[in-house]
């Protein structure tokens, strides 16, 4: 299946090009429920954007997130220093696990 690609434009909306239409935080969420692959690109800059869209929709869903992901618990995150131990692999600040050098 083809990664469907949504632009999002400087005016906060979000255009999916495979339909030719603007879209919601919620058609998002409808489309991963659905097990579709889609990438967000700032329009400006064609930065892939799609992590944090996707928070975006995590922090929308109120409810559940709000209990799972309360103040208390996020403040512990950052405190932790997790925050620091979530950059992307390959970065150089957490390489990859591999084999113990003898």
């Amino acid at each position: 299946m083809a990664v469907r690609i949504i632009k999002k434009y400087p005016n906060r909306r979000l255009y999916d090009t495979a339909a030719s239409r603007y879209i919601t935080l919620r058609d998002i969420r409808q489309r991963v429920i659905e097990g579709e692959d889609l990438q967000v690109l700032d329009a400006r800059n064609g930065q892939d954007i799609t992590r944090s869209i996707l928070l975006m929709v995590v922090a929308e869903q109120r409810g559940e997130v709000e209990r799972l992901l309360n103040v208390g618990f996020l403040r512990e995150l950052i405190r932790s220093g997790i925050s620091d131990d979530l950059r992307k692999p390959g970065d150089g600040a957490n390489p990859p696990p591999g084999p113990a050098s003898a």
